[in-house]
């Protein structure tokens, strides 16, 4: 009898650890279905970042420098947050975006480009370069030139932005810088003397003169030059733009601006400045009886063409 009671009894505790533990089981897997829901963390490391350009500044109404070049500045400001130190390089174009493309070969008139621009600063993540543009006085004038910016970084990543500038026109010449007769005697005539004009402006030109006599003009007028004794009055200097004309075929120098017929110069295309010759003549007359050094002057003008 107490076999079979010991045996009753260990069946018994048996199978409340049986059902203990199945409701521990059930307890533990089921517990997540009790919740509306379950945060889950994620994670990843991301061990290189673009390179990010954050603000281009180009000068602006840019006036260019008769007969040179101009320096252009396009400014860059940028960041990579695997610091300044991961930007391999910065480089610019600088285009008439009206007449070609970004990608359009490097051209005076037109298109410039500067694969290494300089670094200003440096700070943690930013860093500031500028990139500079000898632009040529002869560049295109017009209000749609684009500079874009490319940043690079050691995993060959890049990053472009661009702005917007305008070049103005300007009209400007160059002339020859002295008309020197030599020397003459009264009631004689010059040799032609040839005055050479070109076009240093982004403009096509026309050119008008006028003479004064001495450097003042409002003292100078009706007047080719002044001399130690005696003047030369401003009918007797004239101009061609022929060669082969005489004195009575030029044209009378005036005290007042006239258009030199004939001379209309374009730009410069090819690098090469275009140049006008002119060809002038002075009659010593006796009227006024001129004698030792005379000097005067001859402004010339240039205007749309």
């Amino acid at each position: 009898m107490y076999l079979v009671g010991f045996v009753e009894y260990k069946k018994t505790v048996f199978l409340l650890v049986l059902v203990l533990f199945s409701s521990l089981i059930l307890f533990t897997y089921s517990s997540a279905y009790n919740y509306d829901y379950v945060n889950v963390s994620t994670r990843v490391n991301v061990t290189n970042a673009y390179p990010s350009i954050d603000i281009i500044r180009i000068d602006q109404n840019i006036l260019l420098t008769a007969g040179a070049t101009q320096i252009v500045r396009c400014n860059v400001s940028l960041h990579d947050w695997n610091g300044y130190s991961d930007i391999v390089s910065v480089n610019a174009t600088l285009w008439d975006n009206n007449t070609v493309n970004f990608s359009s070969p490097d051209n005076n008139n037109t298109h410039y480009t500067n694969n290494s621009c300089l670094n200003l600063s440096q700070s943690g993540y930013y860093a500031n370069y500028t990139c500079a543009f000898n632009v040529w006085y002869y560049a295109n004038n017009g209000s749609n030139w684009l500079c874009n910016a490319t940043v690079r970084d050691n995993y060959n990543f890049t990053s472009s932005g661009q702005n917007s500038t305008s070049i103005q026109g300007f009209y400007a010449l160059n002339v020859t810088s002295l008309i020197d007769y030599g020397n003459m005697v009264l009631a004689d005539f010059s040799p032609n003397v040839s005055v050479n004009i070109s076009n240093i402006g982004n403009l096509r030109i026309n050119v008008s003169v006028l003479g004064y006599g001495g450097s003042n003009k409002a003292a100078g007028t009706n007047y080719s030059m002044f001399c130690q004794f005696g003047n030369i009055t401003i009918d007797n200097e004239r101009f061609s733009v022929n060669s082969s004309a005489d004195f009575n075929a030029k044209t009378n120098l005036s005290s007042y601006s006239q258009n030199v017929s004939g001379v209309s110069i374009p730009k410069t295309v090819n690098g090469v400045a275009l140049v006008n010759t002119t060809y002038w003549q002075l009659y010593t007359s006796p009227v006024n009886n001129p004698f030792g050094l005379c000097n005067g002057t001859v402004e010339f003008t240039a205007s749309a063409g």
